[in-house]
């Protein structure tokens, strides 16, 4: 026999980390998914979410930031226009979270690692000044020059 309270914990656990229904009914061993529902629901009424601390509320929803970040972030990398806006506005998101609100700095603090790392990666890019000209096939073409 499962134990009940184990089981009802890892499913709140799945839930909060948002975690699809049908998977939870599956890993907790729930015969459908509504009755995944009715036992988180359960739960949530037992010890409602109200009753974290504000630090706590402010980790669980760091964390749920994280999640649909790295959910986006692949996408939004490769130039999905739509994950581009939805990871910045998450990004947006968690520094607030975190404490971070003003995202309107003039100045970047400078880092010479940081710096230089990134400038030397800016540099290999494509289409940038310093960069290697490609054309719509992917081969590098040169500048032409004026005679």
């Amino acid at each position: 026999m499962i134990d009940e309270q184990a089981r009802r914990k890892r499913a709140l656990g799945f839930a909060l980390a948002g975690v699809d229904w049908d998977s939870i009914a599956e890993q907790c061993g729930y015969a459908d998914s509504g009755e995944a529902v009715a036992d988180v629901e359960a739960a949530l009424t037992e010890n409602p979410i109200d009753a974290l601390s504000p630090a706590a509320t402010r980790n669980l929803n760091l964390a749920r930031l994280s999640r649909l970040l790295a959910g986006v972030w692949a996408p939004a990398i490769s130039g999905n226009n739509r994950s581009v806006e939805v990871a910045s506005s998450l990004v947006r998101q968690i520094m607030k979270a975190q404490g971070i609100e003003s995202t309107d700095q003039k100045e970047v603090p400078d880092h010479p690692a940081t710096a230089s790392a990134y400038d030397e990666l800016a540099a290999r890019r494509p289409g940038t000044p310093n960069g290697p000209r490609r054309d719509g096939n992917g081969r590098r073409r040169g500048r032409r020059i004026q005679a």
